[in-house]
């Protein structure tokens, strides 16, 4: 049975409307079962909502349309709750000095994984598809059962013993663990919020400031166009007239994505997350903004264009996803992962995972609109300004966190006209 443009729109969208749901959702749940134990309460949910994915598919998605729309809201739902607590449960273990590219990880594993599933799609038949899609789930569920859960859950829950067990597992044998499990108790006490505090102590600076901050960096991982270039890469190649090879443009901008990936987890606790995002936006306004350059000329000299700039939208766009990848791609989930502490950190993670999952959505509904309304060209000129935005809140707004443990990042902003205003927060 055929299904219609908009039945097929929503089965689409149900993933983004799943994953904002469940960021929203994933903070309070974190802190209720824990980092650990949500990542492994996540497994059988996710399995479900693939299978109904391989039920619907064997027999057709018009045949069992409600069916499919469920088990899509149902994966985006548990990637939306896992995708939080991943990044907390990353940024909580890991020792300072190698946090940043632990974090990173993230982003490279799931490019990785989008790269395999589109090999994979090539060759293989939906259902089939799906099912292998499962397998990472269950195995990643396997592994964690291993894991010690955070030290820092357990010591929110008061559990300091097996915290200092968890954090001595971690670091090793011999690490002189005291100092870091002090400064780890200091900084709960300083976000030790209980129900009543929650809201006036959104007040303060030492907790609005690290959660705007996070928020706007992933307001601004899908306001610089990833999104866009992504989902309308096909029709991008195709309009530009440019006679390249359709799959070798895809592939070679897919590739950029993945080397990137790869050089923000050497250069993340090197080179700083905030010279990474200036990086980042100064290299992506200028290629987004080159290519509405090109099919702006394309519409008044197609045949100048084509003969003489056809290198320009292949080169642009690959350089534009390598710089997308070394700085917002990869830095969004390390300050996700780093920048508050405690129950804050779980409101933060939740909330941005939200943003990213909401601003996914919006991109799905609108960008059909914005290519009718202002055209191809009009549309990487707008995305190339705000990556100009992203460039301005990136040099002066975001706060440098290479290298710092978690109480000297979060006493960072206790005082409103301190610390904090030295590395330039809000």
């Amino acid at each position: 049975m055929p299904l219609s443009q908009w039945q097929v729109s929503v089965y689409v969208a149900m993933l983004s409307v799943g994953g904002l749901l469940g960021g929203l959702a994933s903070g309070p749940i974190m802190n209720t079962a824990g980092r650990r134990g949500v990542l492994l309460a996540t497994c059988v949910p996710s399995l479900l909502g693939w299978l109904m994915t391989v039920t619907t598919t064997a027999t057709g998605l018009g045949y069992n349309y409600a069916m499919a729309v469920a088990g899509r809201f149902l994966t985006g739902l548990v990637v939306g709750v896992a995708n939080a607590a991943a990044v907390t449960y990353v940024g909580e273990v890991a020792f300072c000095d190698v946090r940043g590219a632990m974090s990173s990880f993230y982003e490279l594993m799931l490019n990785v994984g989008i790269f395999l599933a589109i090999m994979a799609g090539g060759w293989t038949p939906l259902r089939y598809l799906a099912l292998m899609c499962a397998c990472p789930g269950v195995v990643g569920a396997l592994l964690t059962f291993f894991c010690h859960e955070s030290p820092v859950f357990l010591l929110m829950k008061n559990r300091e013993r097996e915290a200092r067990a968890a954090l001595q597992h971690f670091r090793g044998p011999h690490f002189n663990i005291d100092e870091e499990l002090k400064g780890i108790k200091s900084s709960l006490e300083k976000n030790s919020t209980g129900k009543k505090r929650m809201m006036s102590d959104l007040k303060k600076p030492r907790v609005y400031k690290p959660l705007m901050i996070v928020l706007l960096v992933a307001l601004f991982y899908k306001l610089t166009g990833c999104e866009m270039v992504q989902s309308y890469i096909d029709i991008m190649f195709e309009e530009s007239l440019t006679g390249l090879s359709l799959n070798l443009s895809r592939n070679l901008v897919v590739a950029a994505v993945l080397v990137s990936g790869v050089a923000v987890t050497v250069m993340v606790d090197k080179v700083g997350r905030k010279t990474l995002l200036v990086i980042s936006a100064a290299i992506m306004a200028p290629c987004l903004g080159s290519v509405g350059v090109y099919f702006y000329l394309l519409h008044l000299d197609l045949c100048y264009t084509t003969t003489t700039l056809w290198w320009l939208p292949i080169t642009t766009l690959t350089i534009y996803m390598f710089a997308f990848g070394l700085g917002f791609g990869g830095i969004t989930f390390v300050l996700m992962s780093e920048m508050m502490c405690g129950e804050y950190q779980g409101l933060a993670s939740g909330l941005s995972v939200s943003v990213l999952w909401g601003l996914s959505f919006l991109t799905l509904l609108t960008n059909h609109a914005l290519l009718a309304a202002i055209g191809m060209h009009g549309v990487y000129f707008l995305y190339s300004t705000f990556c100009v935005l992203a460039l301005i809140f990136s040099a002066t707004l975001v706060v440098e966190t290479k290298g710092r443990t978690m109480h000297e990042i979060t006493s960072l902003f206790d005082d409103e006209h301190g610390t904090a205003s030295q590395y330039g927060a809000l």
